[in-house]
């Protein structure tokens, strides 16, 4: 985000410096012309730092504390090792771009330097917005399917993948490549089995303060190992020195 804001800052300086170059030069002394380029530089200095001030105010805005919270994760898919302090519930929709943001930008880099080093669980709970995403539930059904034989990560993947191709026969594609028994997939899928399971994670993120994808709960796992005691709420997809600055804080937390 930072950066898009620094490139659109910059291109609104790019047509200050246009302005101010078509005035004619001639006729002005150096010392004026050394004038100009000081008002110039002061005012994209305080452009810059207006920038960091709406950025800083819009992660404030994204990331709220929240009063502790107990998040079961019971049924959950998640990664990690059970011995883990810290866990991350994702509240996503396979058709958001921002979901998929996350997942290609910021998500290898969470599992490499905290899931696979077993400071992390990171669990995914379903929030699709069928309204505006009509496949997003088909999709959270296609995943849950292929978990019955083992495999709900590597259809999670092929999901956020092909964000754009996620109807059905899309779907059974995808099966395919990663090795499904197609047809016990299919039948899964026409059988609706995990409808309740999906709603029920609907549910319970909106009674949970869920409003869009993806929102984080980031909390310390209870001695149940069952249920988290979330201190944290992220809404969209943050900065990923934001999420490792709280994953730190609760790490280091006696």
């Amino acid at each position: 985000m930072s950066h898009r804001i620094a490139k659109n800052g910059m291109w609104i300086l790019m047509g200050l410096c246009l302005l101010s170059v078509e005035r004619p030069v001639w006729g002005r002394s150096n010392h004026d012309l050394k004038q100009d380029v000081e008002t110039l530089e002061e005012g994209q200095a305080k452009i810059q730092a207006e920038l960091a001030t709406v950025e800083r105010l819009l992660q404030q805005l994204n990331q709220a504390q929240v009063k502790p919270e107990i998040l079961s994760l019971e049924g959950a898919p998640y990664l990690g090792s059970g011995q883990a302090k810290v866990a991350l519930i994702e509240f996503g929709d396979y058709e958001c771009h921002f979901c998929g943001e996350f997942f290609r930008d910021d998500r290898p880099r969470l599992l490499s330097e905290y899931v696979n080093t077993g400071k992390l669980i990171y669990a995914f709970r379903d929030f699709p917005l069928e309204a505006v995403h009509p496949n997003a539930l088909t999709a959270a059904e296609a995943a849950r399917c292929a978990g019955q034989q083992g495999k709900y990560w590597k259809m999670h993947e092929e999901l956020f993948r092909h964000q754009a191709a996620l109807a059905g026969p899309d779907i059974l594609r995808y099966a395919q490549a990663i090795g499904l028994k197609t047809a016990e997939f299919r039948q899964c899928l026409d059988a609706a089995g995990y409808k309740k399971e999906i709603e029920s994670d609907l549910s319970e993120g909106m009674h949970d303060g869920v409003q869009g994808t993806p929102t984080f709960f980031l909390g310390l796992i209870r001695p149940d190992r069952s249920s988290i005691e979330a201190v944290r709420i992220i809404r969209g997809s943050p900065p990923y020195v934001v999420l490792q600055e709280d994953i730190e804080n609760l790490l280091n937390k006696p």
